[in-house]
């Protein structure tokens, strides 16, 4: 994973926002998968990889939990 995968995927949360729900499980998968690459030590930045995917927290879509 590099900060182009999350940078891509950032975006294409970004793009999906009008779907509150697809959007928040995206953001939900993408935070678990950098999460799991800097816990496995398979990343070259981990801070980098971090700052690029908590950019998701300031666009705006509902978000809730069941």
């Amino acid at each position: 994973m590099t900060t182009d995968d999350i940078i891509k995927t950032v975006e294409a949360i970004k793009a999906v926002k009008g779907d509150a729900e697809t959007a928040h499980s995206m953001e939900d998968e993408l935070h678990h998968e950098v999460l799991a690459h800097i816990a496995s030590c398979t990343c070259q930045n981990p801070a980098a990889l971090a700052r690029e995917a908590l950019k998701t927290a300031s666009i705006r879509f509902p978000r809730w939990c069941a």
